[in-house]
């Protein structure tokens, strides 16, 4: 169950830059209107999640919250979607300097405190 739970998490937060874009966009809309759709309330939430663990890193982890944003392409409007993930591993541990088994166990880490996060905020139910 918990490798449905990161494929989930991981498919989240490759939209991560959308969702943001788009709860920006509705909060920027919203004025007098307070109503909010279900589809804002969950796409904040994964916004909230993403923003929660890098922060959490960034505090804890610097080096890994680096992989995070870069791997992800969480600040950047690089398509990563046009690179293989292996090849996108290769050029971040090298860029950085860091080994790739490292880049595969620190991806591991982040995926299971992004399943947490996501539980905490109540966009996933692991039971």
């Amino acid at each position: 169950m918990i490798t449905e739970l990161r494929k989930r998490v991981e498919r989240e937060v490759m939209s991560y830059r959308q969702s943001l874009a788009y709860v920006r966009g509705v909060e920027d809309g919203l004025g007098e209107n307070t109503s909010l759709s279900e589809t804002y309330r969950d796409r904040a939430r994964w916004v909230w999640t993403v923003e929660r663990v890098r922060a959490r890193l960034r505090l804890h982890e610097p080096l890994m919250e680096e992989f995070f944003a870069r791997y992800y392409a969480l600040d950047s409007g690089a398509p990563r979607h046009t690179r293989r993930r292996g090849e996108t591993m290769l050029r971040v541990a090298a860029d950085m300097n860091v080994g790739v088994s490292t880049l595969y166990k620190w991806r591991e880490q982040i995926l299971d405190q992004l399943v947490l996060a996501a539980t905490q905020a109540g966009v996933l139910e692991p039971y």
